[in-house]
């Protein structure tokens, strides 16, 4: 347990961080004036996306990895109902 608290621990500045640098781009608009900043949005969140094989792949070796999941230490297991949001923002993003 003391491990998980310690790696918590040692990924806080970084995961501040990151959010931060996140939310400091500016709001969703169909304005045109915004569109570099949805661009920016959409490669911070492409950036995160989680392509390591998690023990998942013991009952589906073939698969290859791909989705989000709304976790700073999750590296290896991405959730469909967070990649369904990622691509919904996505589609927002390329409109």
């Amino acid at each position: 347990m003391q491990n998980i608290l310690d790696h918590l621990k040692s990924q806080q500045e970084t995961a501040l961080s990151e959010l931060c640098d996140f939310l400091r781009i500016p709001g969703i608009s169909a304005d045109s004036k915004y569109v570099p900043d949805m661009q920016r949005c959409a490669d911070w969140i492409l950036d995160r996306e989680v392509r390591r094989k998690g023990d998942w792949t013991v009952k589906r070796p073939m698969l290859e990895p791909g989705g989000w999941a709304f976790e700073f230490a999750n590296e290896h297991y991405p959730d469909i109902d967070d990649t369904a949001i990622v691509l919904l923002a996505l589609q927002h993003a390329r409109a």
